[in-house]
Formats: structure tokens, sequence, C-alpha cells
């Protein structure tokens, strides 16, 4: 895991040595170090995949782990130490002073000691001939300015269609018993040969026809051995041995030695070989040789058979390794050493499984092995798995994009893989809940213990938990663990527990403070009473989640001693009060759980992108002086008591100025209703509403939104029936009506052109379809549940015709449908009475907000 530590560490040496009072001497000893971890991450990036075949690589990056291990020791140690020093008074820090000096020198005979630890394992790159990160910087810039500039032949080229059809034919339409051909492309230079050459090497059926596709450059001055040596490389690697043999062979020795290794390699295989810049016809003439005439076209079935066969029909094997060859070059040298390591590993399925680790990029190992934290069989919810490998630097930065998303590029391709499962799916089609199957998670567990990862206390580990960087505790033993483990500093960065367990007071935390004082991360699921004031010690925290708590009093002030803080969930069954410099705290971004702010809010909260609470003025008042600027997602449940209008109106009138805003979720849980605000941000593509009042006027303002792609509507309130203006709702692609108590379902032409998922629940009312959406021609699936049977009947007649995919529960001869008729009849008697209440409310409410703005106008929202 040397790469996920390098980076941690390149992103906080920057703020160390600005922020720490460093003598000189010991300021030049981090910057130094600082040189040197930038030169080790360019050797990790450029020894990504290698170490998989070279063990000397794979001894080097475990070098680099532990060297960058202690590094980060030292520098969270030397961060803790000044963290304390600044909280002591003035005879305090007198006398810590003498220590503190003391310290200095520590760290830099340390750091002098890192640096010294680096050199050795670059001279070891140099023993061991491995390519020095420089050089192969420079080799991969080139290849990809090579590939880039191919890309843009190909893509600019004007005319040669005939001939570049024309020779497409001739290589594809051939017998499978004929002879090797030849064709020439001839003609001045500048001419647009190798461009032609080029267009035809990489079309489609040329790929898929040639199993075999090579392209080398012969150039004037060229030589048969780095000729015939380019073309074999292409296909398989050369090892050092083979390259000392070459050494010692004469031109004509080595010529005969590699043609018979191509003609080897290339017998029984369909392939194209490109030479490009030749100026002489004595080049074929002297690599003619080297190329059989014989084709087998079956070559890659019987590969993947084979690769089959090795799994010994375990459907979890073959899933894996099939997402594991789906990122693999299709030649026959790269499955065939597949092969080789499936039937290496045929003993055991969890070592077929590891093949697909040891292949995994880099920045995914460490994603992959976090999986081993939760619990067996656990469905683990996807934006608090985001969260955490954010919190232990995992992901990294790229460009502007938001980091969350890189995240969830990286979950996507661990599910790509097979490695990883979808257990539920959002509403937009993504992944809500992931899980890992039992076998790929002990596969995680045991990887991790090799690498000191994480340890996770079971039978079988009989490892010391202190020497970890990772520790879950899964099932109900927090007890007993911290029972049997009373002393024990610890360098770990995380500690996560997973089952409830008995009550607790302060037995948990008092451990924690004393032997994880390091902690990035601090996932408790536990039944305690209260959060106490050591928490602010814990200064490295990025991550902090109380689930089950039975919080009996305040949150302490202390907790805005934790700067680096990012994500804080507190779930508890009463609400819990937030001190006030949880508002100050400079890099939170997730803020949830059953929490209210005091009276006293004066700080924006620049970089807070999620906050979801239970109701409470102060959250609105968040958004109306705008001390929320940058939120992404809102989740909120309104509570407007009669004095509270104020707050209604000042909500209303400033959720647009949230212009970062995509998810909203509004749901109101008193008597009165919420009024749908007349403007929202237009970068919003998720909105869910409960309880709201929706005019025909409210539906235009939906609809007018531009990236809006899913909408919920919950009990909603809509005295005019469902309207779909004409072309309103154009990129919406999931919509769902739930116990929308509506009679008259009207759509004009042109809305909701792109909707692919519709889903209606308990909407007895409804009778009547429009016929508009016979004319959706984006639609995929429709969900019926608890309905009408008209509309169900309705819609199974519009399958027929659009063929999309139906659910209808309970099934139309179910009992269900027998007693509607009955149910309606007081249903409907009782709607109309509450739909008559509603409507006055409504009003009255409309009414007192217009007076309300007539009257104080703007001033009313910025004074």
């Amino acid at each position: 895991m040397a790469d996920s530590v390098v980076n941690v560490l390149l992103q906080q040496l920057p703020q160390l040595i600005e922020g720490a009072s460093f003598p000189s001497g010991v300021q030049d000893e981090v910057k130094s170090f600082q040189w040197e971890l930038e030169r080790i991450n360019i050797f990790l990036e450029n020894s990504d995949g290698k170490q998989n075949e070279h063990e000397n690589v794979k001894a080097l990056v475990r070098q680099i782990t532990e060297v960058a291990y202690e590094a980060e020791d030292v520098i969270d140690t030397f961060i803790i130490k000044v963290a304390e020093q600044r909280k002591r008074n003035v005879a305090g820090k007198i006398i810590y002073g003498i220590g503190h000096a003391t310290m200095l020198h520590i760290v830099a005979k340390k750091v002098e000691g890192l640096n010294k630890e680096i050199n050795k394992i670059y001279d070891n790159i140099e023993k061991y001939g491995i390519e020095r990160a420089e050089t192969s910087v420079d080799a991969t810039t080139k290849k990809a300015l090579d590939r880039r500039r191919r890309h843009v032949e190909e893509d600019d080229m004007v005319g040669f269609l005939h001939d570049s059809d024309t020779l497409v034919k001739q290589l594809t339409h051939r017998t499978e018993n004929s002879k090797v051909d030849v064709i020439s492309i001839i003609g001045m230079g500048g001419l647009g040969k190798t461009t032609l050459a080029r267009k035809v090497y990489n079309n489609d059926h040329i790929k898929s026809h040639f199993y075999c596709r090579t392209w080398v450059y012969a150039s004037q001055d060229f030589k048969i051995r780095e000729l015939l040596l380019e073309i074999l490389m292409s296909y398989m690697s050369i090892s050092d041995e083979l390259t000392r043999k070459l050494e010692g062979m004469s031109e004509d020795q080595a010529k005969e030695y590699l043609v018979e290794k191509l003609l080897t390699y290339l017998q029984g295989k369909r392939y194209l070989i490109v030479i490009d810049d030749i100026w002489e016809i004595k080049v074929w003439n002297e690599v003619k040789d080297a190329f059989p005439d014989n084709f087998n076209g079956i070559k890659y079935f019987n590969l993947g058979r084979k690769i089959a066969e090795g799994c010994r029909g375990l459907p979890l094997s073959i899933v894996v390794l099939g997402g594991l060859l789906a990122n693999k070059e299709k030649t026959h040298q790269t499955w065939s050493k597949v092969i080789a390591d499936v039937n290496w590993y045929l003993t055991e399925c969890k070592e077929i499984l590891a093949l697909s680790y040891t292949h995994l990029p880099r920045r995914l190992k460490p994603c992959f092995l976090y999986f081993g934290t939760y619990p067996e069989d656990f469905e683990i919810p996807v934006k608090q798995l985001i969260q955490l490998w954010i919190a232990e630097g995992f992901i990294q930065h790229i460009g502007r994009r938001n980091i969350e998303d890189v995240a969830e590029d990286y979950l996507e391709e661990l599910i790509d893989l097979n490695l990883i499962q979808v257990a539920t799916k959002s509403l937009y089609g993504g992944a809500k809940k992931c899980r890992i199957h039992d076998l790929l998670r002990d596969l995680c567990i045991t990887k991790s213990t090799e690498e000191k990862f994480l340890y996770v206390p079971r039978n079988d580990n009989r490892s010391s938990w202190n020497t970890f960087r990772r520790l879950s505790i899964q099932g109900n033993i927090v007890h007993q663990f911290i029972s049997s483990n009373t002393f024990g500093a610890s360098y770990a960065r995380s500690f996560l527990s997973f089952g409830i367990g008995p009550m607790f007071n302060e037995i948990p935390w008092k451990w924690v403070h004393r032997n994880l004082k390091m902690l990035r991360v601090l996932h408790f699921e536990l039944y305690f009473k209260a959060i106490p004031k050591e928490i602010g010690t814990l200064i490295h925290l990025r991550y902090l989640k109380i689930k089950y708590g039975y919080i009996e009093v305040d949150i302490p002030a202390s907790i805005g001693n934790l700067t680096n803080l990012e994500t804080l969930h507190v779930y508890s069954p009463n609400s819990v009060l937030l001190p006030i410099s949880v508002m100050k705290l400079p890099r939170l971004r997730n803020l949830c759980g059953t929490m209210c702010f005091s009276n006293h809010l004066d700080t924006a909260m620049w970089k807070l992108q999620v906050l979801s609470m239970p109701p409470h003025s102060q959250i609105l008042r968040l958004i109306v002086e705008g001390m929320i600027p940058n939120i992404r997602t809102l989740r909120l449940n309104i509570n407007f008591l009669r004095n509270e209008v104020w707050d209604a109106i000042g909500f209303s009138a400033c959720l647009h100025r949230l212009s970062h805003l995509q998810t909203l979720k509004l749901c109101c849980i008193s008597e009165d209703i919420i009024i749908l605000p007349k403007s929202f941000p237009e970068t919003i593509t998720k909105i869910s509403l409960t309880r709201v009042m929706l005019d025909e006027g409210g539906m235009q303002v939906l609809g007018n939104l531009p990236n809006l792609g899913l909408l919920k509507l919950e009990n909603c309130l809509s005295f005019s029936g469902l309207h779909i203006p004409s072309r309103s709702f154009p990129e919406l692609q999931f919509l769902k009506l739930h116990e929308y108590e509506i009679k008259e379902w009207k759509q004009d032409e042109a809305a909701m052109p792109s909707l692919r998922h519709l889903v209606m629940t308990n909407c007895y009312e409804l009778t009547m379809l429009p016929s508009e959406l016979w004319s959706l021609t984006a639609l995929q699936e429709v969900e019926v549940l608890k309905s009408n049977i008209e509309v169900a009947n309705m819609f199974q007649e519009l399958q027929k015709e659009a063929g999309f995919k139906l659910h209808i529960y309970p099934p139309l001869d179910d009992y269900f449908y027998l007693n509607r008729e009955a149910v309606m009849g007081v249903s409907g008697s009782c709607f109309a009475f509450i739909e008559k209440e509603l409507q006055a409310i409504s009003l009255a409410a409309q009414t007192k907000q217009d007076e309300e703005e007539k009257a104080k106008g703007v001033n009313l929202i910025t004074d």
C-alpha cells in the first residue's frame, strides 16, 4: 500500500513545512525528504503492474511501504506534539520548550535516516537492473504522444475511403489455407502512405480478424536484429537472460534465433505485421522467413475454454477471471500467461481469485482491500464507502473534478471487474449499496494481514494488532476486545466497529484516547451516553460516525479542534445539540444525523457539500443567510410552525442562490404544507418532494429545469390534477408518483422525451392515462404497485406496443383488486373532506406569504 501512504504524505508535507517552526537544518531535511518522496511516487507509478512479474520490484515496493509508514508516524507524532504545546500555559510552554527542542532533534535524525533508506532503495533499483523512474517517464510520455499522433492522423484523414475499403477486403476475405500475403503501399514522401496504412491497421474488422497485430518502423539504417526483436517484443516480454544471450551472438546467429522464436510464436495464428518506412526490398527479404504461411482461426476460442476449465466450473472464479481478461490485451501471449497462472493456482479457488487482485491497478488495491473492514454479507452503503475512501486518502485529485465523482469511478471499475457486486441500485441506475462475495472478502482480509493494512480479530489471526494501520471489530465483541487489550499503543489510523453490544459509558472512549491517538477514521456502532471532551485530542480525525449512541448530553465544544474533519455523522434517538465550533471546521464536507445547531450561527461553511438533518429553524437560517454556498446535497424534514412563516418565505426565495445544488429532498412533517419554491438552481439533477403543494405553475417551474433527471412526488397535493406542460422535463429519466391522490393526468406534446423509468405506487384515484405516454420512445421500465386496476390494464396494452419491461403488483387476478371498489367508496369520501380542508390551508398560507413579500420585499431576507 506504498502508493496510498506516499500520496497522503505528499499532501501533508507542504502544510507541515509551512505551519511548523522548524530550525533551518530540520526544515532542509524535511524538504529533501519531500523531494525524495516525489521521486519514489514516480517510480511507483511506473512500476505499476511490474511487481506482479518481478520479485525484485515487489520487494522494493514492500521496502518503500515500510519507510513510508515510518515517515507517516514521525510526521503525525510531531503534529500532535505541536498541538499539545499550543494548549499549554506560559509556564508549561517554557518547560515544554526544552522537550520540544529535543523532539525537533529526534525528528531531524529520523528524517535523515529515512532519506538514507530511500537512497538504499535507489541503489537496489540499479542493483536489480530495474529501470529508473525518470527514464521510464520519458518513454511513457513518448508512447502517449505517439498514440495521440496516430489518433489525430486517422480522425483527421480526408479521402482514401475507397483505397482503405479495398485493402480491408483484401486482407480479410481470404481462405483459411491461403499463403502469407505481402501488400505494398508505395509512393513519394508526403502522399499519406502511413496514414492510409494506419487507418487500415486500426479498422474494427481488421482488429477482430487478426489475433496478432504489430506495427514497426524500419527506417533507412535499420538493423535486422533490432527489427526482429521489436516484433517479438510486441508479443512477449524479453527476459534479462534472453537479452544477455543475444548480446553474445553474431548478427547471423541472432537473426536465426529470433526468426525461430517468431515462427514458433506465430504458428497457427492469424497475424498482421506492418513494416513502415521501408526504403529497400532487402528489408523484406531479410525478415520474410520469420512469418509462417498457415492459419488457425479458433485459437482464442480454445484459450478461453482452457481458462474456464482451469476454474473447475466455479462461477465466481470464471466471472472474476472474465473481468480480468476484459482489461487485458487480446493476444495469444497474454492469454497464454493467464492460463499458466490459472494452472498454477488450481489448488484453491481463493488463489485463482488472488490473481485478479495481483493484476489490479495500484490505485484500486487499497480500495478493494478496504472491503475487508465490513462484516460478512454486509450491504455496504456506497455513499458511506466513498466518504471512508476519501478520509483514508485513497482517492487521487484529478484536475477540478469533485473527489466524490472520482471515487465513484473507482467503485465502478471494481464492479466492472466483477470483484464487487451491486446489492441495490439507485433510482438513477447506479449502485446504492454494494457487497462482496465471502471468498473475495476472505482474500481481502488475508492480503490485508500480509501487508499490515487491516486487522480483523479472528480465531485464525494471531498477529499483534498494534502493528496494523487499521482495526475493524466485527460482531458484538468490542467489550471483549478492549478488555483483553487494555494497554497497547498503536499507530493505527482507522478504528471501525460493527455490532451494537452492551451499553458503554466511557470505556471505549478512554481506550481510544489512550491507544489510538493518530486516528483518521472512527466509526462507532455502540450504545453509549456521551461523547467526551477528549474527542478534541484526535486532531488527525477526518471521519467520525457515531451510530446507536443514546447520547444524553450535548456534543462537546472541543470537537472544534478537529480541523481535519471532513465527515461528521451522529445518530441518536434524541436530537443532539451541536456546538458553534463545528461551523468553524475548515474542511467539513458532510454533516448528517440527528443533530441541531445552537441559536448563534455566524460563520459560513464554505466546504460543506452534504447536509441532512432533522427539522430545526436554524437549518433554514443557513440557507436564507447564505452560509452554505457550495452545498451539493440538501435533505431536510421541514416542520413549519405558525410563527415560522418568515423562514418558509426565506427558504423559497433563497433556494435558487445555491448555485452548486444537485440533489434536493424536502419532506414536510408538520400539519401545514410546503408551498413549492418559485425557482431552483439550474444545476439541480434530483428532486424528492413529500407533502408539497403542486399546482400547474409548480409543475412548470420543475419542468423548466434543464438538468433534472429524477423526480419523486410522494403524498403531494395537486387539486387540479397532474399536468405535464409541453416540452417540459427535457432530461427527466425517472419519475415516481407515490400516494399521489390525483384523479386526472394531463400531458402535453413533447413532454418528458427522455423518460426511461416510471413508478406508480398507491395511486388509487387515477383511472386514465394520457395518450401522450404512447409516444415516449425512451421508456424502458414501468412499475405499477397497489394502484387502480384500470391503470394497470392500460399499461399492459401500452406494453404490447412499446415493448418496455412492466411489473404489476399485486397481479391483476389478486384479491386486492376485487375489494378496491368498496374500499374506494370510503376513502373517496374521506379524501373529499381532506381535500377541502387542505385547500383552505393552502389558500391562507399563500395569501399570508404574498402579503409578507409585498410588505417587506427583499429586505426581509437580507436584513
